[in-house]
């Protein structure tokens, strides 16, 4: 097992934006990938939630997921068991939908990687990649239900861009070059 963050190559950046924070109830309202340096959205105002969802799933079939990995901010606690929720909400979860979030691909979550002390990504993403948006996430739900659909994918796009920048930036940093050698040591003891 490689002890280093995989190149961008094989990373697809990962993320949602929702109606709010209750996936009970809330509705997914994008999903978004950034992969090789190309952004795509799927658009619940477009296609509709389930569609929306599943159009990443067959996404995720035109990926080798063996050597790629997905990474995004806060993913684990929020993205992925929104996802799977939401899913069952709707009817659209089964084992093979359940197999794919849960253990085919292998997550990357800056938020735990960068300390899992709850920091908002944009202070990540303003201090690493020096992103500072007008739109924040929590304004998402509101310009929802104003239809403002341009202001939110033009704050998805900066998002996914700050997601990759601070991705690459993290390997420069000091704790996570001593985390890499700590890495190698206990490889060496196996």
């Amino acid at each position: 097992m490689e002890p280093f963050l995989p190149p961008l190559d094989r990373v697809v950046f990962f993320d949602i934006e929702t109606q709010g924070i209750d996936p009970f109830v809330d509705k997914v309202i994008t999903v978004q990938v950034r992969y090789r340096g190309k952004t795509t959205i799927w658009k619940e105002w477009e296609l509709g939630e389930a569609k929306c969802i599943g159009d990443f799933f067959a996404f995720l079939d035109t990926v080798f997921r063996v050597e790629t990995s997905f990474v995004g901010y806060n993913l684990l606690k929020f993205d992925v068991s929104f996802i799977d929720q939401r899913l069952r909400h709707l009817g659209a979860m089964n084992k093979e939908r359940w197999q794919m979030l849960h253990s085919h691909l292998h997550w990357v979550d800056l938020y735990q990687l960068l300390g899992n002390a709850y920091y908002k990504a944009k202070h990540w993403y303003g201090s690493m990649a020096g992103a500072k948006q007008e739109t924040e996430n929590a304004m998402v739900p509101d310009l929802y239900a104003k239809k403002d659909y341009a202001t939110i994918l033009k704050y998805i796009e900066g998002e996914m861009n700050s997601m990759e920048t601070v991705y690459q930036g993290i390997s420069k940093e000091p704790f996570y070059k001593e985390l890499v050698k700590k890495r190698k040591e206990i490889m060496e003891l196996k």
